[in-house]
């Protein structure tokens, strides 16, 4: 608390009047590419300037909004150097008790918690950047030289002893090798840089252990699970295969996490109380989000979990393994799972035992149910008929054929949430004696079907509850007295949206109006006061802070008052 209070003291001296409330200065952001949580702070990438900025979210009163902490001269907001082009950044990580304002306990390890330190690095770079992100020493604390470029990073903390451990994956092009090194607190790194800087890289080298060395495979995620185990994604030289294994980083032993396919990002949760009963400890789950370039498509692609002890796939809403979580043809650029989030479903405020929510490269926001393992559905109009069927008649045709009732309007029924909002079609092509090929713009084949008989599709359900068969309907009985090569056509719409919101800044008068949010990155969950929520009102408090790297700046969201659609309420753009 005490920079806080520094700082509050020398604005107040240079700003004439401490009774008059004052703007926050902006951070001049450039390349905000990563973020991390600590406390109540706010660590984000300022790629293109080599440095950090520090975003304030309980500033002091006489400042109005949120701030990025001011340097010494409080004109210039606070820069913390670093290695050249930071762009990803990592935490230590530990999980500590969710409770109320009187200190009832809500749920053990229900709350994780960023450490002291905070880690940068660069792809291309042999060096991690060491900040201690303490209120009282916002410093790069060491700046460790390694072996090779460093492709992924992860941390954690021991709130008992205080001290750190860090993980970090090096690359030469042949071979990469994990290591984990222990760290002392922020304060003792600091002031033994300041006594020795050459010493103290000598010995924190000297502490490097191997975890485990990988031939020609690159590590493209880690993540640290409690009771010293560790999540380690690899993938080939191409891309194409992959594998996920669950460290234990005491004995080395490794055990296989059933993604189905390379990941490019790993998360985990606090614990949680599910709806249905029962408590999720802490790490009992981990959420890979799979790499799309095994295929080069997003069909590929999307979010799949894992048993955080065994590796196991879980099952979904269908008692089967379950099938990746999927947001259309738009790449996920970030994903993170948080515990007990408040989010507007509908018109009400419902608190999510596991909220999932991805960022997209179409600049949207789109959450998911992390806890029953499926898509929050939006739609409330069921399964339907969009357009009503016509009747084609082949091109070589010259004669006037009257309407013939091909599928009856009357029986079409349209399944909700299982299958596509398509077109679709129904050709005569005389094969008896089921004449009648029925085909979707999306599904592709679906089957054939007679004059006078029902057709029925299971179609592929799409969420939890989801009513299936996809599509049926009965075929008039004079259809086959047309010519051959006649088709009827319609469309259907599954009754099923995905929760999916994006920034609006169409409104020049609003506090994103200049924030060029096309493209989203990195999430972090904010509870104010580091507790749980005891009401409605408390619950609206809760955000979601995004990086936006095409708008230079940290954008946040409240998920209790956000809507499907444009995002106009409680949106902020930090610049």
């Amino acid at each position: 608390m005490m920079r806080r209070l520094v700082f509050a003291a020398a604005w107040c001296a240079m700003a004439a009047a401490c009774s008059q409330a004052q703007t926050a200065q902006p951070a001049k952001l450039s390349g905000a590419r990563s973020i991390a949580l600590v406390g109540d702070l706010v660590l984000v990438t300022s790629t293109d300037r080599n440095e950090l900025r520090v975003l304030d979210l309980v500033p002091p009163v006489s400042i109005q909004g949120r701030q990025f902490l001011p340097a010494p001269n409080p004109l210039q907001p606070l820069s913390i150097p670093v290695l050249n082009r930071p762009t990803r950044l990592a935490r230590d990580l530990s999980y500590a008790d969710l409770k109320t304002a009187d200190d009832t306990l809500v749920q053990a390890e229900g709350r994780e918690v960023g450490g002291p330190l905070v880690y940068a690095s660069s792809p291309g770079l042999s060096e991690i950047s060491i900040i201690g992100a303490t209120e009282d020493l916002l410093v790069e604390v060491a700046r460790l030289p390694v072996s090779a470029p460093v492709t992924a990073t992860a941390a954690r903390f021991d709130p008992v002893s205080q001290t750190s451990v860090l993980y970090f994956a090096t690359d030469n092009g042949t071979k990469s090798v994990l290591f984990m090194l222990p760290l002392p607190s922020p304060a003792e790194l600091n002031q033994r840089r300041k006594a020795d800087e050459s010493k103290l890289l000598s010995e924190l080298k000297g502490n490097l252990k191997v975890v485990a060395p990988y031939n020609d495979l690159a590590v493209t995620e880690l993540l640290v699970l409690p009771r010293g185990r560790l999540a380690v994604a690899l993938r080939d030289r191409l891309g194409k295969t992959g594998e996920t294994l669950l460290v234990d980083t005491a004995t080395g032993a490794a055990t296989p996490m059933n993604f189905g396919g390379p990941v490019r990002m790993l998360m985990t949760h606090a614990a949680t109380q599910l709806e249905g009963g029962g408590t999720l400890g802490a790490g009992a789950r981990v959420y890979g989000l799979l790499d799309e370039s095994a295929c080069g498509s997003p069909a590929c692609g999307g979010v799949v979990a894992v048993d955080g002890q065994t590796g196991a796939r879980l099952n979904g809403f269908l008692g089967t393994p379950m099938a990746p979580i999927q947001f259309g043809e738009v790449w996920p650029v970030s994903m993170s799972i948080f515990a007990g989030v408040p989010l507007n479903l509908l018109g009400t405020v419902v608190t999510v035992p596991l909220l999932g929510v991805v960022s997209t490269s179409t600049g949207d926001v789109v959450f998911f149910d992390a806890g029953s393992l499926t898509p929050f559905d939006v739609d409330s109009g069921g399964g339907r008929v969009s357009v009503a069927p016509a009747m084609y008649l082949p091109a070589a045709t010259a004669a006037t054929v009257p309407y013939v009732e091909g599928p009856i309007a009357s029986s079409i029924v349209v399944g909700e949430g299982a299958g596509y909002d398509e077109e679709i079609t129904v050709t005569d092509d005389g094969v008896m004696p089921d004449p009648f090929v029925v085909t979707g713009s999306l599904s592709g084949p679906m089957g054939r079907t007679g004059p006078g008989k029902s057709f029925s599709f299971t179609g592929v359900p799409w969420k939890g509850g989801a009513t299936a068969p996809a599509l049926t309907f009965s075929m008039g009985p004079m259809a086959s007295s047309t010519p051959l090569g006649t088709s009827w056509k319609f469309s259907v719409t599954r009754g099923f949206a995905q929760y999916s919101t994006y920034i609006d800044t169409s409104n020049t008068y609003s506090a994103v109006a200049l924030c060029a949010v096309h493209l989203p990155g990195p999430i972090a969950f904010w509870l104010p006061g580091q507790r749980a929520p005891a009401n409605d009102n408390e619950r609206v408090n809760a955000r979601l802070f995004l990086a936006f790297p095409s708008a230079n700046g940290v954008v946040e969201i409240a998920p209790a008052t956000v809507n499907p659609g444009p995002a106009t309420a409680n949106v902020f753009c930090y610049r």
